[in-house]
């Protein structure tokens, strides 16, 4: 009965029809359907309503329809999914309610669907979820949540999908994932959080999805990601992490390294620094500990960023240690009567003064100051 341009269907239009086990009416003209349409249907086990006009559903229209299976709501103008719509529906399998216009979720409306495999969520207007939703889908495999207004994701929302392989979050309104935003599906696979606005990440929020193959992150506005955030994912097969204004400065030196050791994962174009200064457009993978952090080595003694850090710094050093040395000598001299001590002089068969050779600290990267230019101590 699909495609008929139908408007209206009377009460016991299929009343004589107990043994009906697929019935489509989608893609009609239907905005209203009477609460008893389906009484009677008790062996029905398809049934696709899509591509209609519906607004509103009778909470009593699926009341009798034990033995469904697969339920197709999609493309309608759906605002409210009324409480005990799908009491019911304990053999349901898979649920579409795609591009309809769903706002939010009433508690407890999925309870009973401890078999559906596949929810579909899809291209509606959620902009907030209360974390209880889906707290007795254990049989979810699938969960589509793109292109809504999620704001954030409540700590324990995938608490009860033990077995979620899938998830889609893209084209929402994300801004941060806190460490418990994927507690649950510890086997999930596949993970789309692209075109989001996602601009931080907990270092361990992937820890709760150690299985992960597949993970998209284009296209958000992360600068950076922490370090040690990618470490977790040991099977991962496809990564996407274009169109991100990554700065290239120490703070993202953690996922160049990755990228050189795990260039075959990254499966779109190759991520690029959106800056600063001249770094801009330049490759991510190739940026070395010298192309991003010298800078900041440089403002930390307020040089400009191409000075020899490390000689200005060593040289600084070791007047200050000369100077105190020299102070702490000729008072205790004066005190003996002796001479005071000689100026400190380079060691024999080098220019080094004494000290030269200290460990300079910046945050977490500490560096053996050899000559100018000479990177080999480098530790990371």
């Amino acid at each position: 009965m699909s495609w008929n341009g139908l408007r209206r269907l009377p009460v016991g239009l299929f009343r004589g029809s107990p043994r009906l086990g697929l019935l489509r009416l989608s893609h009609n003209a239907l905005s209203q359907l009477p609460g008893a349409l389906l009484a009677g249907l008790e062996r029905l086990e398809e049934l696709d309503l899509a591509g209609n006009r519906l607004e509103s559903l009778p909470p009593e229209l699926f009341a009798q329809l034990g033995a469904l299976r697969r339920l197709r709501l999609d493309d309608n103008r759906i605002k409210v999914l009324p409480q005990g719509l799908f009491t019911d529906l304990r053999q349901l399998d898979y649920l579409s309610l795609r591009k309809n216009r769903l706002s939010t979720l009433r508690p407890g409306v999925f309870d009973t669907q401890i078999h559906l495999t596949v929810l579909e969520l899809s291209a509606n207007k959620i902009a907030s979820l209360e974390g209880n939703e889906f707290r007795w889908l254990q049989s979810l495999v699938e969960l589509h949540l793109g292109q809504n207004a999620l704001g954030e994701l409540p700590s324990g929302l995938l608490s009860g999908t033990p077995r979620l392989r899938k998830l889609f979050l893209y084209n929402n309104n994300l801004e941060a994932l806190g460490p418990e935003a994927l507690r649950g599906p510890s086997n999930l696979t596949a993970l789309l959080l692209n075109n989001n606005l996602l601009r931080r990440l907990a270092s361990d929020t992937f820890a709760a999805v150690p299985r992960l193959q597949k993970l998209q992150v284009d296209s958000n506005k992360f600068q950076f990601l922490p370090e040690g955030s990618l470490d977790y994912l040991q099977e991962l097969e496809s990564l996407k992490l274009a169109k991100n204004p990554w700065h290239c400065d120490c703070a993202v030196l953690y996922l160049a390294t990755w990228l050189r050791a795990h260039r075959r994962l990254v499966w779109d174009s190759n991520p690029k620094c959106r800056g600063p200064g001249d770094l801009g457009g330049r490759l991510l993978e190739s940026m070395t500990f010298d192309d991003l952090c010298e800078g900041q080595w440089a403002s930390m003694v307020r040089l400009s960023p191409r000075v020899p850090v490390k000689a200005a710094a060593m040289a600084a050093a070791a007047a200050a240690a000369a100077a105190a040395a020299q102070e702490a000598d000729d008072e205790a001299g004066s005190a003996a009567g002796l001479a005071p001590a000689p100026a400190p002089r380079p060691l024999p068969g080098s220019d080094k003064l004494p000290g030269e050779d200290a460990i300079f600290s910046l945050g977490n990267v500490k560096v053996n100051l050899g000559p100018p230019g000479d990177n080999s101590n480098f530790n990371t």
